[in-house]
């Protein structure tokens, strides 16, 4: 649970993952929000490469306990290999948390994605002002009026160690 915009992670890694073409101008953005880390090294920032589907790329990533995944459905031809990865870093304590914004998918196409991501993880649409799940508290109010939806994935118990 996330009491504080000022919470620190301790004792952690936050890894940033793009395609590796990209890699050049995350690292970049990296070194000039620099100032921004603590000087303490309680949290390590790394990048990595990171192709959809690719095993041999997700393994160099490792196992992670958070996922925070924005702007990640665009193209439909690309969920089975988004699955596969959430799938390839993922251990039964894994938490997913994906913002989405309908753009360009039909309702089916949608429907298709969460259905893909319902055989291994619970899917919950987390609520604005919900009172039904403790991590409603986590979408903020700018939701509201862009259209942005926060899911929250849970791995199913059987399906990882």
């Amino acid at each position: 649970m996330f009491h504080s915009s000022h919470a620190l992670i301790t004792n952690g890694t936050v890894t940033i993952t793009e395609l590796d073409e990209a890699l050049a101008l995350i690292n970049q953005n990296v070194e000039i929000n620099k100032y921004l880390t603590t000087t303490t090294d309680l949290c390590k920032l790394k990048t990595r490469s990171l192709l959809w589907g690719n095993a041999k790329e997700a393994e160099t990533c490792g196992k992670v306990e958070l996922i925070i995944a924005s702007d990640v459905l665009y193209e439909a031809q690309f969920f089975e290999d988004l699955v596969k990865t959430f799938v390839h870093l993922s251990t039964k304590n894994t938490r997913i948390y994906i913002g989405y914004k309908r753009r360009g998918f039909d309702e089916a196409e949608e429907k298709r994605f969460w259905s893909l991501c319902s055989e291994y993880y619970s899917v919950k649409l987390l609520e604005y002002n919900g009172k039904q799940d403790d991590d409603d508290c986590l979408v903020p109010r700018t939701t509201l009026g862009t259209g942005v939806q926060l899911y929250r994935l849970l791995p199913l118990g059987d399906k990882f160690t």
